[in-house]
């Protein structure tokens, strides 16, 4: 790896595979299996994508946001609203849609990583 691509490309990299990989499981499941919920409080193949689809911009945003502001606190906790919203009525959303989505949102957020340095990615913020 060249000095200008250095672990901002390695995370873009590691992120694309990742949402492949996952993608690619999904894919094998039967379609009745992605709405199942295997018990009261544990969430649907569904319900993850749209987690996923919700979180990837969400925590590239709050990354970004910690590189230009190190001294403001960031994250969330699991009762975020829209953490909240986006895993629920996930039954009636379409695959292709939250596919889709979820490409876009890694792709994007992967050219965001390839912009980071390594130095902005050793900031540490509360």
């Amino acid at each position: 790896m060249s000095d200008s691509q250095g672990r901002g490309h390695a995370a873009a990299a590691r992120l694309q595979a990742a949402a492949e990989e996952m993608l690619t499981e999904v894919h094998r499941l039967p379609a009745e299996l992605l709405t199942w919920q295997p018990a009261p409080d544990v969430w649907s193949v569904m319900d993850i994508l749209c987690h996923v689809e919700e979180f990837v911009p969400y925590w590239t945003r709050q990354a970004t946001a910690a590189i230009q502001h190190p001294d403001v606190a960031w994250g969330r906790d699991h009762t975020d609203k829209d953490r909240l919203a986006a895993v629920t009525g996930t039954a009636t959303r379409a695959l292709a849609d939250v596919e889709r989505n979820i490409r876009a949102s890694v792709r994007e957020s992967a050219d965001v990583l390839r912009r980071m340095s390594d130095a902005s990615l050793d900031i540490e913020a509360p």
